[in-house]
């Protein structure tokens, strides 16, 4: 699944990257870190593609004409659409997040996918 279909632009930024810019316009980083590592990631993956290819064929297909992102919902008005969906994603939930949370086994070793950086605003 390529950035498009997330609805993304590029591909992301560094810690180092989201550092300069932020304190470029004048925010201060006090803290970062890395999130979902292999385990994570595959289980995103997986209900990615089960929502695009199969639960949401024909929806993504007719809100790819109107240039909506054909993984998430933006507005009430989709959510309410896809609410069927997400009644089934409560009831596996506790599953994917048991299969993610293999990921702290992996911690000492890589850096995950994601990183967040959180900044401060000068007074």
């Amino acid at each position: 699944m390529t950035k498009e279909t997330y609805g993304h632009v590029r591909d992301g930024y560094t810690i180092p990257e989201l550092r300069a810019m932020m304190s470029a316009v004048g925010f201060q980083p006090y803290a970062d870190g890395h999130y979902a590592n292999f385990f994570t990631e595959m289980v995103e993956l997986g209900i990615n593609l089960a929502y695009v290819k199969v639960l949401n064929r024909k929806k993504a297909a007719s809100d790819a004409d109107h240039g909506h992102a054909a993984i998430a919902p933006s507005s009430s008005d989709q959510v309410r659409k896809v609410e069927r969906t997400l009644k089934l994603y409560r009831l596996i939930y506790p599953f994917t997040r048991a299969a993610a949370s293999f990921d702290v086994l992996l911690n000492p070793f890589r850096v995950g996918y994601a990183v967040a950086v959180a900044f401060r605003k000068p007074a």
